[in-house]
C-alpha cells in the first residue's frame, strides 16, 4: 500500500504544487476555504478540464489544438439553436452537437496529416473559422429558452450533494475513460509511440496518420461536451463560450507533466495541472487582482512550463 502510494504520488508531483498553493490561498483571502467557493472551483474548472484530456491526446501524439475554446462557442450557439428554434429533443442535440465537434476535429486532423500543414497553424485557422461561424449564425447574440430539462448538467448535483456537482461526475468519467484508453489499448500505446518517435512508429506497422487524426476528433468531441456542459450552466448559448479556455487547457495538461514534444504524460495529470491552473486564477480572483495581470501571470506560467519540459526532455536525451 505504502510504495502504491510513493509511486502514485511520484507519478503526480503536481499535487505537492497544489496543496502548496491552497495553503497559501488559505492565509491570503479566508474566503478560498468555503464550500461554496471550492464547489465553484470543481464546477468551473471541470469543464476546462474536458479540454484538456483532448490536449492530452494530441499533445502526447506530438500535435496540438488551440481552436477548442473556438469550438466551445460554435457549440454553445449551434447547441441552443437546435433546441430552442428547432425544437430538437436535448438528447438528439447533444448527439448531434457532440458529432459536429467530433466533424471539427476531423477536419483538423486532415489537415494536418494530409496536407501537411504545422498543426498551431492549422488549428489556429480553425479558430478563426469557428469564431467567424458563431457571429455569423448568431448575429452576435445570445441564444436563449432553453428547456429546463438539461439544466441539471450545468447547475445540478448529483443525488442533491452539493459537494457533486454532475459537471464534475461527467469529468470525472470522462477522464477514467480516456486513463483506460491511453494506459491499457492498442490505440493509446500508438499515440505514444508517434509522438515519440513517428518515423519508428511508421516503421513499426503504426498507421500515424489515422491515430494522430483520431485524436483530433477525440479532442474536438471533448470540446463539444464542455460546450453542452457550459451552455446548459449559462442556460443559454453565448458567443464568447470558452474564451481563452484553449490555453488556460494547455497550460494545464503541460503543468501536468504532459510533453509539448509528445511521447510522454498522463490524463490525471493533466487533470490535476488544469485544476491548478484554476485554483490559482480563483485566488487572484479572490484577492482582486486586475484581470490583465491574471492574463500576464498565466502566459508566463506557460512560458515556464514549456521551458521546464523542453529542459527535462533535452536532460533525458543526453543520458
Amino acid at each position: 500500500m505504502g510504495k502504491s502510494i510513493r509511486r502514485f504520488m511520484s507519478n503526480y508531483a503536481i499535487l505537492y504544487a497544489i496543496a502548496i498553493l491552497c495553503i497559501l490561498l488559505t492565509f491570503t483571502t479566508d474566503k478560498f476555504l468555503q464550500v461554496s467557493n471550492l464547489v465553484n472551483v470543481l464546477r468551473q474548472n471541470s469543464m476546462v478540464v474536458m479540454l484538456a484530456i483532448g490536449e492530452f491526446f494530441v499533445l502526447v501524439a506530438g500535435s496540438l489544438d488551440i481552436s477548442t475554446g473556438a469550438i466551445v462557442a460554435l457549440i454553445s450557439i449551434l447547441f441552443s439553436k437546435m433546441m430552442v428554434e428547432l425544437g430538437l429533443h436535448p438528447v438528439l442535440a447533444i448527439l448531434l452537437a457532440v458529432v459536429l465537434g467530433m466533424f471539427i476535429g476531423l477536419l483538423n486532423g486532415l489537415i494536418i496529416t494530409r496536407l501537411k500543414i504545422p498543426a498551431m497553424i492549422a488549428t489556429l485557422a480553425m479558430q478563426y473559422v469557428c469564431n467567424g461561424a458563431v457571429y455569423l449564425i448568431s448575429g452576435g447574440y445570445a441564444v436563449s429558452g432553453l428547456p429546463d430539462s438539461i439544466a441539471f448538467l450545468g447547475k445540478g448535483n448529483v443525488l442533491g450533494l452539493s459537494w457533486m456537482p454532475w459537471p464534475v461526475l461527467l469529468m470525472l468519467i470522462l477522464a477514467a475513460i480516456a486513463h483506460l484508453v491511453s494506459q491499457k489499448t492498442t490505440f493509446g500505446r500508438s499515440l505514444y509511440a508517434i509522438g515519440g518517435n513517428v518515423e519508428a512508429a511508421y516503421l513499426s506497422g503504426i498507421r500515424d496518420k489515422r491515430v494522430l487524426t483520431s485524436a483530433h476528433v477525440i479532442c474536438g468531441g471533448l470540446a463539444a461536451a464542455a460546450g453542452i456542459v457550459l451552455t446548459s450552466r449559462l442556460a443559454s448559448g453565448q458567443v464568447n463560450a470558452g474564451l481563452g479556455w484553449e490555453f488556460e487547457a494547455i497550460i494545464g495538461a503541460i503543468i501536468g507533466g504532459v510533453s509539448i514534444t509528445g511521447g510522454r504524460g498522463r490524463v490525471f495529470g493533466a487533470v490535476f495541472g488544469t485544476f491548478l491552473v484554476g485554483i490559482l486564477v480563483n485566488g487572484m480572483t479572490l484577492n482582486d487582482i486586475d484581470s490583465n495581470v491574471q492574463k500576464i501571470v498565466k502566459g508566463l506560467v506557460l512560458i515556464f512550463a514549456i521551458a521546464f519540459d523542453i529542459y527535462a526532455v533535452n536532460k533525458k536525451n543526453k543520458r
